[in-house]
């Protein structure tokens, strides 16, 4: 679910249920998608969220894909950990898990105008051998897996040890690091500075029981005593304690409070840990973090991971990786070496593609004139055994009608070019992934259509030249590696107002894509199968077994259009729903102006042609009207987000992060 679906269906839906019900119809469903044959692919192909190279780091002994994890309590089995490790997370903490079932009746609340989730204090799980069996398999997941500890309720702090020992022992092949729960009796004063040292130390020896050692933390939260922090930390460092989890609940009577109001006393606190215990301590700070800002704000003052829990929830499952490209262009933790351009011919890769944008622009043209002008070529007619005046005589709608197709093929071939030509001119010559996969998969539809005409008996000498002219453009447009640079603009950091009407004008978008791509496979069936549908041979006031009396070559060729008409629009379909899902980004003007261009020739062409003609049924223009409307609420509600320039902010964190720096950066949160 990214944001562009999250935000504006999904959750209005979820948060109408009871937060315990909604939060279990998402894992099941996340990761019941997941584990389907393909399932991993589509998340990819909807989300593209892998964490860019540069983001990846080591922690805790242990390489990690980004530093944005899941926090604990979230998905406490482990019930979607092989969709949550796609969804650009470097880690997942589940948890707090015991050693036996914990089953309670657990009531979970919901504060949406402060943006947070309300747990009792006490939470059910499914026992430790469950979570096993869950981690048995690590090729489902692609995440480092930390656990939270806890402990059956009334335990002495000797037996609690005890029981984190087994858990230790169980997890521990599976596993990259163990966190200690320590809100209930250290933070009450139940159990003295004895008992705490006690119970670290035994978890200890349960963890060098293993090879190779795991890395031990401790939770702790922002109300937290200062001093109860600093006996559990240096009795913690006696016995090899690796580092922190600074969690965002805060004590709410007996329940928890997770959201972006910690924010702040979170950054106090990993400023304090940090300034107090220098390096000697690995900090992970959750910090009450719903926004890019919050994440880099944390970053700044001393975090060295950060964790998602009630953000994931109220600002969508797209946060992750917005956080990932955030650092990515503010705090690149390594620089890629560019691999060398690829050049054929002497000509880059972007050229070519953008000659194969030119070159169906050039053809587009062609057919647009001849369809205005005399509508059949003399191959045509040669095709068919009737000449021009022949044609012309059947009936007196046969060349409008003929028009209409190849004057909607040249509007969708225009609208095509223009999407090439700017996806390769402003993405693919930057070397983007997704521009490349965008073209690919797109392309590789349009000139395997070529093919569908061959069942006609009809082969259509230009169609066959421009197909041939532009597959080597096409084919060395695609080639060299992708690299991934800073020359774009920079990412979005806020949840502002043109955030959100920008998910609304991405999803519009997408559906208008979509609708394009199906529009073209029921064209290509419809001149497949039956090369009419009824309100056309009403509009023409003639039937089919009449037309092929005339001549019975003719129908083949109005299927010949027909099913081209419906290749160039799967094919544009496909191009506009790719650079809809994967090319949104704060500020990318090119993007609003090359979908906004490459809308306009192809609903003038495919609508305007039939008030020309007279086609007028309105069943008949209802997809392309539906599909227009769209078209429309996309360009309104995305414009402030592609064209605005972000964030007044943005400059003074962008050189806090370059200089490394450990202080507070209230400057990130307007």
């Amino acid at each position: 679910m990214p944001d562009w679906s999250y935000r504006p269906i999904f959750r209005p839906w979820l948060f109408l249920m009871p937060p315990a019900r909604a939060r279990d119809i998402g894992l099941k469903a996340s990761e019941h998608i997941a584990t389907r044959p393909l399932g991993k692919t589509f998340i990819h192909l909807i989300g593209h969220m892998t964490p860019p190279e540069t983001v990846a780091c080591e922690a805790l002994g242990v390489e990690m894909r980004s530093p944005v994890g899941l926090g604990a309590g979230l998905d406490v089995d482990g019930s979607a950990i092989t969709a949550f490790s796609r969804f650009g997370f470097g880690f997942l903490e589940v948890g707090s898990i015991t050693l036996e079932p914990n089953q309670i009746d657990e009531e979970i609340g919901r504060d949406e105008a402060h943006e947070a989730l309300i747990y009792p204090r006490q939470r059910s799980n499914q026992g430790v051998m469950a979570l096993v069996d869950k981690l048995k398999r690590p090729d489902a997941y692609r995440a480092a897996i930390g656990v939270r500890l806890g402990y059956r309720e009334g335990a002495s702090a000797q037996e609690a040890a005890r029981e984190r020992g087994e858990m230790i022992r169980a997890l521990h092949p599976y596993v990259s690091f163990f966190t200690v729960e320590t809100q209930r009796e250290v933070q009450s004063g139940a159990w003295t500075a004895a008992d705490w040292d006690g119970q670290i130390a035994s978890m200890s020896a349960a963890l060098d029981q293993g090879s190779p050692r795991r890395a031990l933390l401790i939770a702790i939260r922002p109300d937290d005593a200062r001093e109860a922090i600093r006996t559990m930390i240096e009795g913690g460092l006696r016995h090899g304690l690796s580092g922190v989890v600074i969690d965002d609940g805060q004590r709410e009577g007996e329940s928890v409070r997770y959201g972006r109001t910690a924010h702040p006393d979170c950054l106090a606190l990993v400023a304090f840990v940090r300034q107090t215990w220098g390096d000697k301590l690995t900090i992970i700070a959750a910090g009450g973090i719903h926004a890019p800002a919050e994440a880099l704000a944390v970053f700044a003052a001393g975090a060295d991971l950060v964790q998602i829990h009630s953000g994931f929830v109220y600002a969508g499952p797209g946060l992750p990786k917005r956080i990932n490209e955030a650092l990515a262009y503010y705090q690149p933790n390594r620089a890629l070496v560019s691999p060398p351009q690829v050049r054929t011919l002497g000509i880059s890769a972007w050229k070519w593609a953008v000659t194969m944008g030119l070159g169906l622009f050039v053809a587009a043209v062609f057919v647009w004139l001849v369809a205005i002008t005399r509508v059949t070529l003399p191959y045509d007619e040669q095709f068919v055994g009737l000449d021009h005046a022949q044609l012309v005589s059947i009936t007196p709608t046969l060349m409008p009608f003929l028009a209409h197709d190849r004057i909607s093929l040249a509007g969708t071939m225009l609208s095509s070019a223009i999407l090439y030509t700017g996806i390769a001119a402003f993405a693919l010559r930057q070397r983007q992934d997704w521009a490349r996969q965008a073209l690919l998969i797109s392309g590789s539809v349009g000139y395997l259509s070529f093919f569908l005409f061959l069942g006609f008996g009809y082969l259509d000498p230009l169609h066959a030249l421009l197909t041939a002219g532009l597959l080597p453009a096409f084919l060395f447009g695609l080639r060299g590696q992708t690299f991934q640079t800073s020359r774009t603009p920079p990412p979005n950091l806020q949840n502002d107002r043109a955030w959100l009407r920008g998910l609304y004008g991405q999803l519009c978008f997408i559906v208008m894509g979509i609708g394009l791509f199906v529009g073209g496979i029921l064209i290509v069936q419809t001149g497949l199968v039956s090369v009419f549908v009824p309100q056309d041979l009403a509009y023409m006031n003639i039937t089919a077994e009449a037309l092929r009396a005339v001549s019975p070559r003719l129908l083949p060729l109005i299927a010949h259009d027909r099913v081209g008409f419906g290749g160039a629009l799967i094919s544009n379909g496909l191009v506009a729903l790719l650079f809809s899902l994967w090319g949104f980004r704060q500020g990318a003007r090119w993007v609003w102006w090359t979908l906004v261009l490459a809308g306009l020739p192809g609903f003038i062409g495919a609508i305007g042609i039939h008030f020309v003609v007279g086609y007028t049924d309105f069943i008949h223009l209802l997809p392309p009207y539906l599909a227009a409307i769209f078209y429309v609420a996309g360009a309104v509600l995305s414009y402030a987000f592609l064209c605005g320039s972000g964030s007044g902010s943005v400059p003074n964190l962008h050189r806090e992060m370059q200089m490394g720096g450990q202080q507070k950066i209230e400057t990130a949160i307007p």
